[in-house]
């Protein structure tokens, strides 16, 4: 489908059919993630390993694994603090910035710190940083890690379809 993204660029490049600009305001666009606010600090932080790991009785300093977050979701019954933040590491973890393995990568605890600031944060901006970073270091490494369904998402957004009714407000693969 997608012949290669361009990191300089920030576009996804088909042969013979042109370029898609992947920007934060196409993100923000399908997505309606959070964008042009504050720079989301994806970054190994002592603190802010220190706080996740107190507050989750992580005792070795192994991260957690997505499913055992998953399990701890399931088993809270509050709407609290532990949720939000159990649910961001997931959000963050599988969908807008996944890791090469099946933990939480600590990279992403320090935006999810003080709770009050996550929705203050430029989500989008970072997904299509993660995306250059990834598409830059992809001969590099055997594994890539960064949000591949975004590209598949704005790809489809791209399309022409015939026939099928679609709100301009939505993006297209909402239909």
């Amino acid at each position: 489908m997608v012949d290669c993204f361009d990191a300089e660029r920030a576009e996804l490049v088909f042969p013979r059919r042109g370029r898609i600009s992947v920007t934060s305001d196409s993100v923000a666009d399908i997505l309606g993630l959070p964008n042009k606010c504050g720079e989301v600090d994806y970054e190994l932080d002592v603190d802010a390993i220190n706080f996740v790991h107190n507050q989750y009785n992580i005792v070795h300093g192994i991260a957690p694994k997505i499913e055992e977050i998953i399990e701890r979701i399931k088993n809270n019954r509050f709407a609290n603090e532990d949720f939000l933040r159990s649910l961001l590491m997931i959000a963050v973890s599988t969908s807008l910035c996944p890791p090469t393995s099946l933990g939480i990568s600590p990279r992403c605890y320090p935006s999810l710190v003080d709770l009050s600031h996550v929705k203050k944060l430029n989500w989008c901006q970072f997904m299509v940083d993660q995306l250059k970073d990834a598409a830059k270091n992809l001969d590099k490494k055997h594994s890539v890690r960064g949000c591949f369904l975004l590209l598949v998402i704005l790809y489809a957004d791209s399309l022409f379809v015939n026939n099928v009714q679609i709100l301009a407000t939505k993006p297209k693969i909402a239909a």
